[in-house]
C-alpha cells in the first residue's frame, strides 16, 4: 500500500513538470531558504523538550498559473537534536506562490513584493526511538521579496505523525533566488 501511495505521490509531483515545457523559463528559477524552526505540540512538551531547530529547503519555480501565481516543486527539511533526542522531518512537495498586489520600492530600485506560499507533499517524520512515518506534509508561509533576489518569510510546517508524535511548528527563513 505504501509503495502505491509513493508512486501516486511521485506522479502527482511530476505532472506539473510535464506542463513546464509550454511556458517560458523563470530568470531565477531556484529559491533557497534557510532558517529556524520552533517546535509546537508533542516535541515541545516533556519528555522531549525540543524547543527549536534548523530548517532548509530549495524550490524550483516552474510555470505561471495566472498573472500573480507561480507553481514550484521542491524539497524541505527541519532538524533538531536537543535534550538527547534527535527529531527530523523532510520530504518533497508541489506548491504555489501567490504575489499580493501591494508593491513598494524594495532594494536596488526594483519593486518589492509581498507573497504567500502554500505547499503539500510527501514527508517523512523521524523521532529517535520511534518509527519513521511517511505521509502528508507541507507548509504555508507569508513573505516579502526584496526586489527579486532576496526574501524573508514566516510560516507553519507540518509532517505526518509517527507513533502519535506530531512534528510541526513555526518557522522563520531568509531566501535567495538564483
Amino acid at each position: 500500500m505504501k509503495t502505491k501511495l509513493c508512486l501516486l505521490g511521485l506522479l502527482a509531483l511530476a505532472a506539473p513538470m510535464a506542463m513546464a515545457q509550454y511556458f517560458p523559463p523563470e530568470t531565477k528559477p531556484f529559491h533557497i531558504t534557510i532558517g529556524g524552526h520552533l517546535y509546537q505540540g508533542d516535541l515541545q512538551d516533556p519528555p522531549f523538550d525540543i524547543e527549536a531547530g534548523f530548517m532548509g529547503g530549495i524550490d524550483y519555480y516552474m510555470y505561471p498559473l495566472g498573472e500573480n501565481t507561480m507553481s514550484f516543486l521542491g524539497v524541505r527539511g527541519w532538524f533538531s537534536s536537543e535534550g538527547g533526542t534527535d527529531a527530523e522531518a523532510y520530504g518533497v512537495h508541489w506548491g504555489v506562490r501567490m504575489n499580493f498586489g501591494v508593491q513598494d520600492t524594495g532594494t536596488a530600485g526594483q519593486p518589492g513584493q509581498f507573497y504567500a506560499r502554500l505547499a503539500a507533499g510527501y514527508y517523512n517524520n523521524r523521532v529517535e526511538g520511534f518509527d519513521n512515518e511517511w505521509g502528508f506534509g507541507g507548509f504555508a508561509a507569508i513573505g516579502y521579496d526584496f526586489g527579486g533576489q532576496f526574501s524573508a518569510e514566516i510560516g507553519y510546517e507540518v509532517a505526518p505523525e509517527t507513533n502519535s508524535i506530531e512534528n510541526h511548528g513555526w518557522f522563520g527563513a531568509i531566501g535567495v533566488r538564483i
